[in-house]
């Protein structure tokens, strides 16, 4: 995933295991301590090894030799592997979505705010957002070198989901939604639970991290085309359609509603087919971009805008669909010919989308 050399403590646990690392360690902690701490400071030192010898480095008082980095690794590891118990994910029924103007979409579930769970981890991720320049080159460092290997133990596997978790909630750090999403697919390929690293993934409240699964859609193992089709289940016309079909169909609608896609804040938690993007007919009825993560319009609506949607919300839910539709086809071929068309009274679109489309969806 990094690309990065192999660094000799590396090269040590990986050829022979863990337990031929720590015996090597300790041998050059008695031997050559000078060695012992260039090696534990080569930049292309993996995580993971550093895991493994994390008691031993302590022991040593070696920790205050290690590099800045790799220090604030380590107090990262200890403070969220002290909060075990509990899972990083929260167990809310869903996500409110504030709305400053429009309405929550259509099938979105309102439901408290994401709570924590045994982690305590709103704490933690506050104390870490105060110290962002020294945290997230670290969690970027954990996260980047420590997916490359598999421990097998549970609680690694935790404390990589969990950094995953706050560097894609908390600091929206989106340059790893690729690796996170191959972490995800290899995962399911393995047999392995995915749930935490998919709301990671979620989380960091990106619309064209969609791509991302979209592409699994024309992959040639049957393990990717399906868990790509559960993930991305909320778009119109998937279950039917297969193949590069699926693909093409999958991008398209991706690229025609992402400027007005919420993020739900449904988990696999919560249900086995979660709808974690829900289009805002609203938004795109005037074809005004959202945030996805609060759902607000980047910018103040006008009078005129406020009072069109009035009139949109009495339309039915089909027929806001069409209109949205309409208004957002008419916005991308011909501004000039949408500008005095939006502004028209609400009932009379309504009229002119009816007649071109007959009537049917």
């Amino acid at each position: 995933m990094t690309g990065m050399q192999t660094a000799l403590l590396d090269n040590i646990r990986i050829s022979n295991g863990p337990d031929s690392l720590r015996t090597y360690f300790h041998e050059l902690l008695h031997t050559d301590r000078e060695k012992l701490l260039q090696l534990l400071r080569d930049g292309n030192l993996r995580f993971c090894s550093l895991y493994i010898l994390r008691q031993d480095i302590a022991s040593a008082s070696l920790l205050e030799e290690l590099p800045p980095l790799y220090r604030k690794a380590l107090e990262i590891t200890k403070e969220l592997s002290e909060h075990s118990a509990g899972s990083s994910v929260p167990k809310a029924s869903g996500r409110a979505l504030s709305r400053a103007f429009f309405r929550t979409p259509a099938g979105i579930r309102r439901g408290s705010a994401r709570r924590s769970s045994g982690l305590r981890l709103a704490q933690i991720e506050s104390r870490m957002r105060s110290e962002t320049r020294q945290v997230s080159p670290a969690l970027e460092w954990i996260v980047k070198t420590g997916w490359e290997d598999d421990l097998g133990r549970a609680a690694y596997e935790l404390l990589l989901e969990r950094c995953s978790g706050i560097l894609l909630k908390s600091f929206r750090n989106s340059s790893l939604l690729a690796a996170v999403a191959e972490k995800i697919f290899d995962r399911n390929r393995q047999g392995k639970l995915i749930h935490n690293l998919v709301w990671a993934f979620f989380e960091a409240c990106n619309p064209d991290s969609l791509y991302l699964i979209a592409q699994r859609l024309i992959s040639a193992d049957s393990k990717d085309t399906a868990l790509a089709r559960k993930l991305l289940c909320f778009i119109p016309g998937l279950e039917e359609a297969a193949g590069t079909l699926a693909y093409l169909r999958a991008m398209q609608w991706i690229s025609e509603n992402r400027p007005f896609l919420c993020y739900t804040g449904e988990t696999m938690q919560m249900c086995s087919r979660p709808v974690c993007y829900a289009v805002s007919l609203e938004a795109k009825y005037l074809c005004r971009p959202v945030s996805p993560d609060s759902g607000r319009p980047l910018y103040p609506l006008e009078d005129w805008e406020m009072n069109q949607l009035v009139g949109f919300s009495k339309l039915t839910g089909t027929e806001q669909q069409h209109l949205a539709s309409f208004s957002c086809m008419l916005h991308q071929r011909d501004i000039y010919r949408w500008d005095p068309w939006i502004r028209q009274p609400v009932d009379k679109q309504a009229e002119t989308v009816s007649e071109i489309t007959g009537g049917s969806a």
